[in-house]
């Protein structure tokens, strides 16, 4: 199966959606962020409303989480692979919430592919969609569920 994948153009737009708002945030301009500290004009709101620490977020894009190509392989197609990204895919998903599994798989997958390791930036580098969706809602009732 690794073999097999060929990078996509990655994602272009973050689309947090919670309740009725709905902002995209370009991924070169999270790059800027992630790297800089530089935000554009009104993410400032967005971050004082959710009470996002910077500096924390900063720091989470960029970490990288290390794993074996042939272990992340053998993982994620697997049945309790599976089962976990159809969890994951509730809160990230594609625009349409078709084919879910597959694009978080193809997005760890390619990350890892390169340097055995993958970072939120680079998932979203690798994400076979234009644009990735977060559910803030749907994250809010997964993480009650599990509590």
């Amino acid at each position: 199966p690794v073999s097999s994948l060929t990078s996509g153009t990655g994602a272009k737009h973050l689309i947090v959606s919670y309740d009725l708002l709905q902002p995209r945030f370009a991924v070169n301009d999270l790059e800027t962020f992630a790297y800089t500290g530089a935000m554009p004009d009104g993410w400032d709101f967005y971050f004082d409303l959710a009470d996002i620490d910077r500096d924390a977020l900063r720091q989470t894009l960029v970490t990288p989480i290390e794993i074996d190509l042939d272990v992340a392989d053998h993982l994620l197609n697997s049945a309790v692979g599976e089962q976990v990204l159809t969890f994951i895919g509730q809160v990230i998903h594609t625009p349409s919430r078709q084919a879910n599994v597959q694009a978080l798989r193809s997005a760890v997958i390619l990350s890892v592919k390169d340097d055995g390791a993958v970072s939120v930036l680079e998932f979203l580098r690798n994400y076979p969609h234009d644009e990735i969706y977060v559910d803030l809602e749907n994250l809010d009732g997964l993480l009650d569920a599990l509590s």
